[in-house]
C-alpha cells in the first residue's frame, strides 16, 4: 500500500510542480508574443529526483528518475487583451524508476495533466500560471517561435496518516509548435 501511495504522489508531483528560482540560472530575453498558440508536449524527464518518506520513527530515501512518452498533450496559451489563459489536455506516459537499496523499480502510468490551466503571465525568465490565487512558476530555457523548453524544481510534501512524503527533483519538458 505504501508503494502505490508513493507512486500516486510522484505522479501528482510531476504535474503540479513548483519552481524556486536557481542562483545560476541563465537570465534569457523572454518575447511574451512569442507563448500564445496551441502547442505539444514532446519531451519530459524528471533529474535527481528524491523521495523521503517518514512513518512512525521510520524514515526511508529513495531517488527515482522519470521521462515521458507516448505524447498526446496539447498546451494552449490564449492572448486574450483581457485574460492570457492556459489549458493543457491530452495523456502521456510516465515512465518512473525508483531506486531503493540498490533495487530499482520501473513503473508506467498514464497521465492526464501537464501544466495547471489558469491565467499565465512572464516575468523575468519566468512563466507563470495562476488559479484560485495559487501560482505555480516554470523557468523558461528557451523560447522560439517553435520550441519552448521550460525548468521546474519540485518540492513538495504530502502528509498522510501515516506520516508525510517529501518528493523533490528537477523536471525538464519541451513543447514545440503545433
Amino acid at each position: 500500500m505504501k508503494k502505490i501511495a508513493l507512486l500516486l504522489f510522484l505522479t501528482s508531483s510531476i504535474l503540479f510542480t513548483s519552481c524556486d528560482k536557481d542562483d545560476d540560472s541563465v537570465s534569457i530575453e523572454i518575447d511574451e508574443t512569442l507563448i500564445p498558440g496551441e502547442w505539444d508536449l514532446t519531451a519530459l524527464n524528471v533529474e535527481n529526483g528524491k523521495t523521503i518518506t517518514i512513518t512512525g520513527d521510520q524514515r526511508i530515501n529513495e531517488s527515482y528518475t522519470s521521462f515521458g512518452k507516448n505524447f498526446e498533450l496539447l498546451v494552449s496559451f490564449s492572448d486574450s487583451s483581457f485574460l492570457y489563459s492556459a489549458l493543457s489536455y491530452g495523456v502521456y506516459t510516465s515512465v518512473i524508476t525508483t531506486t531503493f537499496s540498490g533495487e530499482s523499480t520501473t513503473k508506467e502510468v498514464l497521465i492526464s495533466d501537464f501544466l495547471p490551466d489558469g491565467k499565465w503571465n512572464t516575468e523575468g525568465n519566468l512563466l507563470i500560471i495562476t488559479k484560485d490565487g495559487v501560482s505555480k512558476s516554470f523557468e523558461i530555457l528557451e523560447l522560439s517561435q517553435n520550441t519552448i523548453r521550460l525548468k521546474t524544481e519540485i518540492n513538495e510534501t504530502k502528509e498522510t496518516l501515516e506520516g508525510s512524503i517529501t518528493t523533490t527533483g528537477t523536471m525538464f519538458s519541451t513543447l514545440q509548435r503545433k
